[in-house]
């Protein structure tokens, strides 16, 4: 099997297992993390996030590294020393390699970001994903090893890029609504107006989740030939024919349980740094 075969079946196999996790109550943020790190032969996988005006942010690493907080501090002050940031934050939102984005490298390894990467995690060569976030500057998740990634290896963390940001983005959804409660006066309103029925709005609920029709079923206690049931009742009410449109139309009319408040997933090495007030 060459490369190229090898590294496409890993986007397939690591987005499968980000998506039974996410059934699960794992965060896919974590599992791509990880299932890159593995995938690359990298020495760290990370996610985390930093706010650059406030310069806070967060930072979770797997397997542990010194001086995080270090690190995270001092590239949250001058974060355009790090070419990955630099990128990001030029407005940039495809996948950045460190390797692909230096042009001057005496530059680069002079620089304070350099010499961060070099002792906190003992390699200098990162790869990364920038996931979407409304209340931070920039969200993401990276490996980082001592050699160059390869252009296969660039072009695997490409391939995952955009499935990533949208499963990561849909379980920052589905944790909005578990938050939001079973309530949603106005969202259940909107349902009656659109002539749906209690289950059909369970079930709906049930389906923007993502979850096949026998998971449906096991969760609200019917039979997979009722949810189907529903299923063609609610495509006739909101005019579709297939899961994802049906999905985009209930968002859009205002008939599923969410709010934009992204929450960060659980995990281990965890660093939290603020800056501190001036006086």
């Amino acid at each position: 099997m060459d490369g190229r075969t090898r590294f496409a079946r890993a986007v397939v196999d690591l987005l499968a297992e980000a998506v039974e996790g996410l059934e699960r109550g794992h965060a896919p943020a974590i599992t791509l993390a990880n299932g890159m790190r593995d995938a690359l032969q990298a020495e760290t996988s990370s996610y985390g996030w930093i706010d650059i005006p406030s310069q806070q942010g967060e930072l979770r690493t797997w397997p542990d590294i010194p001086d995080v907080a270090l690190m995270l501090q001092a590239t949250g002050a001058v974060p355009r020393t790090h070419p990955v940031l630099g990128y990001w934050l030029d407005g940039y939102t495809d996948v950045a390699v460190v390797s692909s984005l230096v042009t001057d490298w005496s530059e680069w390894r002079n620089s304070e970001a350099y010499s961060l990467l070099k002792r906190g995690v003992g390699c200098t060569e990162t790869g990364g994903i920038r996931l979407r976030d409304p209340h931070h500057t920039i969200r993401m998740i990276g490996v980082a090893r001592a050699r160059n990634f390869t252009p296969e290896e660039v072009q695997f963390i490409d391939d995952l890029n955009r499935p990533a940001v949208a499963l990561c983005a849909h379980a920052d959804w589905l944790r909005a609504v578990d938050e939001q409660g079973p309530s949603g006066t106005g969202v259940r309103q909107s349902a009656a107006d659109a002539g749906l029925t209690t289950r059909e709005f369970q079930v709906l609920q049930q389906l923007a989740t993502g979850l096949a029709a026998s998971s449906i079923a096991a969760r609200l206690s019917i039979s997979t030939r009722t949810v189907h049931r529903h299923l063609t009742n609610v495509y006739a009410k909101l005019g579709t024919h297939d899961r994802l449109t049906t999905v985009m139309v209930a968002q859009q009319s205002g008939l599923l349980l969410t709010e934009t408040r992204v929450a960060h997933p659980p995990g281990p090495a965890t660093a939290s740094v603020s800056r501190p007030e001036s006086r």
